[in-house]
């Protein structure tokens, strides 16, 4: 997952790469890496989705240690325009996302299988271990189709 946060003017990012925080996390709210974006308005933040990421509606959250969505207080870490001055990272104007993004991370199960072969010749009614089925018999080379759902 990629996040975009745009600014109102170009910014530099100095020093120890900020953090992004969201609500993804098992436990906590989980910090998403800086990718990159220095020099321009816009700086790209880059997740990549875990089994413990699952949320019904993605959104950022406040970091506990910068009391922003941006965490940039590592003592070597800046976010600053070209004139040198620091950003307002505090997301106060800044409602949702721009839509409502679902995560769910549910390994998907095998529903059911399905011998698509017509009946053969290698097929024998009365299977005796599953009187229901035929009993079919493949030699190397026969070809079978499963369809997997």
């Amino acid at each position: 997952i990629r996040f975009h946060v745009n600014f109102s003017d170009i910014v530099y990012v100095e020093g120890e790469e900020p953090k992004l925080c969201t609500n993804l996390g098992a436990s906590a709210d989980l910090a998403v890496p800086y990718e990159g974006g220095s020099g321009t308005d816009t700086l790209t933040f880059r997740h990549l989705v875990t089994v413990d990421d699952s949320t019904v509606s993605l959104a950022w959250a406040i970091c506990p240690d910068s009391g922003s969505a941006i965490d940039c207080t590592a003592t070597h870490c800046s976010i600053r325009n070209a004139v040198g001055e620091d950003v307002d990272p505090s997301f106060d104007d800044v409602g949702p996302l721009g839509a409502v993004i679902e995560i769910d991370t549910t390994p998907p199960s095998v529903v059911s299988i399905i011998a698509g072969m017509q009946r053969s010749q290698n097929c024998f009614e009365n299977n005796a271990l599953r009187p229901s089925l035929d009993l079919c018999v493949y030699t190397a080379g026969d070809v079978i189709d499963i369809v997997v759902t």
